[in-house]
C-alpha cells in the first residue's frame, strides 16, 4: 500500500479545526496522511503571521504556489477549503478568483456543478505556469459557506446553545432550509448560512461550527451535502 500525502489549505480557523479533527483522521483510514494549514494573510517580521479570512485571491495563490513548490513528490497532493459566500468578487479584479464572474453566473442560476468546475479549472490554469504538476491540486469550494454543514442537523445548535436556542429559533432555521429545497448546499448566496444562524442565535461563534459539524458526523454530512461528498470521495481515492 502506497501512502499519499495531502496538504489541506483552509480559509480560516473554523475550516482548519474541522479538517484537523474530522477530515484528517478519516482519510488516514485510506492511507492518506494529511496536514492542514490556514491561509497566511500577512507575514510579520516579529510574532506569528496573521492567518484566516479569504479577502484576496493573491494570498491564496501565493500560499499554494509556495506549498506546491516545497512538496514536488508525485504522491503529494493538495486541496482547499474555501467558501463561495463572500469570495473576493469581480468588483475588485486584482483580488478576484480566476473565472469568478463566469462561475457566479452559473451558481446563481443553480448550475452548481458548472460553477464549481469553472472555479477549479480556472484556478489550476492560473497556477500551472508556476507549480510542478498542477493536476495534484483538487480545489474544493464550499456551497455556500462552512455553516451549511450545520443545517444537516440543526438540533445540535440547541445542544451547544441551550439557553438561547429554542423551538422558535430552530423552526425559523428549518424554514430557511426548506426554502432551499431541504438542501443545505443550496442555502443561497444573498444571505449565507452563518448570517441566518446569527439572526436567530446572536451568541453563535464560528469555532463552535466546527464542533457542531463534528458532532453531526461525516455520514450525515455526506448524505445531505452532495458536493461535500464528491470532494471527500475524491480524496479517499487519491
Amino acid at each position: 500500500m502506497t501512502w499519499k500525502r495531502l496538504h489541506i489549505l483552509a480559509e480560516g480557523p473554523t475550516e482548519e479545526q474541522f479538517a484537523n479533527d474530522v477530515i484528517k483522521p478519516h482519510l488516514y483510514q485510506y492511507a492518506v496522511n494529511s496536514s492542514v494549514q490556514c491561509i497566511v494573510t500577512k507575514r510579520l517580521r516579529q510574532g506569528p503571521d496573521k492567518k484566516g479570512g479569504l479577502t484576496d485571491y493573491r494570498k491564496a495563490r501565493e500560499h499554494l504556489v509556495r506549498l506546491m513548490n516545497e512538496h514536488k513528490d508525485t504522491n503529494c497532493f493538495f486541496t482547499t477549503m474555501f467558501d463561495i459566500y463572500h469570495m473576493p468578487s469581480s468588483t475588485e479584479p486584482e483580488k478576484s478568483f480566476p473565472g469568478y464572474a463566469e462561475a457566479m453566473r452559473e451558481i446563481k442560476t443553480s448550475h452548481f456543478e458548472n460553477g464549481l468546475t469553472i472555479l477549479a479549472q480556472k484556478m489550476k490554469e492560473d497556477l500551472q505556469p508556476e507549480v510542478p504538476r498542477v493536476d495534484r491540486l483538487l480545489p474544493y469550494f464550499q456551497l455556500h459557506e462552512f455553516e451549511a454543514l450545520i443545517f444537516v442537523d440543526l438540533s445540535y445548535l440547541r445542544f451547544h446553545y441551550p439557553v438561547v436556542c429554542g423551538d422558535l429559533q430552530l423552526e425559523r432555521l428549518e424554514q430557511a432550509l426548506q426554502s432551499a429545497q431541504g438542501d443545505p448546499e443550496k442555502i443561497n448566496h444573498e444571505n449565507g448560512p452563518a448570517s441566518r444562524i446569527i439572526e436567530q442565535i446572536k451568541t453563535y461563534r464560528k469555532p463552535t461550527g466546527a464542533m457542531i459539524a463534528q458532532d453531526i458526523g461525516l455520514s450525515a454530512l455526506r448524505e445531505k451535502c452532495h458536493y461535500f461528498n464528491l470532494w471527500l470521495t475524491s480524496l479517499e481515492k487519491l
